[in-house]
């Protein structure tokens, strides 16, 4: 059996997440490994999946002791005709956290975050550039745990809340590919997004952010209007075999949230 049309990349992810607890730390640095599959089902179809795997993160502070275990992935159909591309996504997210306070009760909460978008693009060829506008609505539920734990006093207290979004993001994409060689090439470009709260609410920080090189970032969960920037390069080593490198901040009004992964990719 050859397979036609397929596409495998294996890499690693990391993010910068501010935090806003008791203890003395501001941020965690989780990374994570990604497997990405994409499929040429005919030449007007797409289909990607992503997925990410965020290691257990484990800080000591001088004041709090902090465990953050998170998993996330994602599905886009994509369907292109003329110059436009119309694009259908599911994205999930799940953040298990734990932090321990000197004498206080150990807190446990857990995030759970699926969401669901449709995007419409439309590509300008200028140059040696492809520009791409694109508008996108986003339907966001996100449904939180808190968990408040003494083992010494043999309570606990749970809480918990529910509530749904709905998010409108309007984003300038420009891209162009440079030939190094005969088989080498170098995709480079960049993607400005602006999201917009059109309804709902959520969390008071984003849960996380999928980003992959080429495509727009899926952002999930926040109570807040904000602007993302994301920079991407393509190198096609061979016709089969490349390498990318994705960074992106989503610029927050209480602070920023960051990314940068890279991958290994294979065509089929």
């Amino acid at each position: 059996m050859t397979l036609h049309g397929f596409e495998i990349k294996l890499g690693q992810n990391y993010s910068d997440l501010p935090l806003d607890q008791s203890g003395t730390l501001t941020s965690v640095a989780p990374g994570g490994t990604s497997i990405s599959l994409a499929h040429d089902i005919n030449d007007s179809f797409r289909l990607s999946l992503d997925y990410i795997d965020w290691d257990k993160t484990h800080i000591s502070g001088k004041l709090n002791d902090l465990t953050i275990d998170s998993t996330s992935y994602a599905a886009t159909l994509s369907y292109f005709v003329d110059n436009f591309a119309l694009s259908a996504n599911y994205t999930y997210w799940q953040s298990d956290y734990s932090e321990i306070l000197i004498d206080l009760p150990i807190v446990k909460q857990s995030t759970y975050a699926p969401s669901y978008g449709v995007s419409l693009g439309y590509g300008i060829f200028w140059q040696d550039w492809v520009i791409e506008p694109a508008i996108s609505l986003q339907y966001n539920e996100w449904r939180y745990r808190d968990k408040l734990v003494n083992n010494d006093l043999g309570f606990s207290l749970s809480d918990s809340l529910e509530d749904e979004s709905v998010v409108i993001s309007g984003l300038l994409s420009a891209s162009k590919v440079v030939q190094m060689t005969e088989e080498e090439y170098l995709l480079i470009g960049g993607i400005m997004r602006w999201n917009a709260l059109f309804h709902g609410d959520g969390p008071e920080k984003p849960e996380g952010v999928l980003s992959f090189a080429g495509r727009q970032s899926h952002t999930v969960n926040s109570d807040d209007d904000f602007a993302e920037l994301s920079f991407f390069i393509t190198y096609d080593i061979t016709a089969q075999w490349m390498i990318e490198l994705d960074t992106s901040v989503a610029f927050l009004p209480q602070d920023n949230y960051s990314s940068f992964s890279w991958r290994v990719g294979y065509r089929f």
